[in-house]
C-alpha cells in the first residue's frame, strides 16, 4: 500500500506548485490586506483541487480489481 503515500507526496507537491504558480504573480508588496486574502484564497482552492486531482486519480487506479489481491497475497 505505500503507493497511496506516493500519491499523496505527489498531491502535495503538485498542490503547493499550484500555489506558487497562481500567487506568486498576484502577490505584490504593498497591497490590502483584504486583497492578499483573496490571493491566498483563490490559491488555496487551486491547491486543494490539483490535489484532489491528484490523489484522486491514484485512488482510482489502486481500487481496482486486484490490485489490492496482489497486494495481500
Amino acid at each position: 500500500m505505500t503507493i497511496w503515500i506516493w500519491a499523496n507526496a505527489v498531491g502535495w507537491i503538485a498542490g503547493l506548485t499550484a500555489f506558487m504558480a497562481v500567487t506568486s504573480p498576484l502577490w505584490r508588496a504593498g497591497q490590502s490586506a483584504a486583497t492578499t486574502a483573496v490571493i491566498g484564497a483563490l490559491g488555496g482552492v487551486v491547491m486543494a483541487a490539483v490535489m484532489a486531482a491528484m490523489t484522486g486519480a491514484f485512488l482510482v487506479r489502486i481500487l481496482k480489481p486486484g490490485h489490492l489481491r496482489a497486494a495481500v497475497a
